[in-house]
């Protein structure tokens, strides 16, 4: 497989990979109502049995939801730097083929 071919089949998932990140996160469901549920259940759970409980949920809720965050953050980064990797080397490969065109174009005029 030559260097052209390499770097075609790298572009293409490239592409392919920022398209998918892009369409996952476009796609995915809003939690917020899944959210408000629990909140609610833990909230009924509370008023049965004290405020330790709850407390304990709280904190372990947000430690959940704080790892969340730092995790999406981490996927938008990583998702940032892939489609940022994609374009320059698509940039690249159309600027080399920019100049091989020009390269055979120049070969193929015919001297006056």
């Amino acid at each position: 497989m030559g260097k052209d071919d390499t770097t075609d089949i790298m572009a293409a998932f490239l592409i392919g990979a920022a398209l998918g990140i892009g369409a996952t996160l476009l796609l995915r469901e809003d939690d917020e109502g899944d959210i408000a549920r629990i909140v609610r259940q833990l909230r009924k759970r509370q008023r049965r049995r004290g405020p330790g409980p709850l407390r304990a949920a709280r904190t372990a809720g947000e430690e959940l939801v704080d790892s969340g965050r730092k995790a999406a953050t981490g996927l938008r980064d990583d998702a940032a730097e892939i489609v940022a990797s994609a374009r320059d080397e698509i940039l690249a490969l159309a600027r080399d083929g920019v100049r091989r065109v020009r390269a055979a174009r120049r070969g193929m005029r015919k001297p006056s």
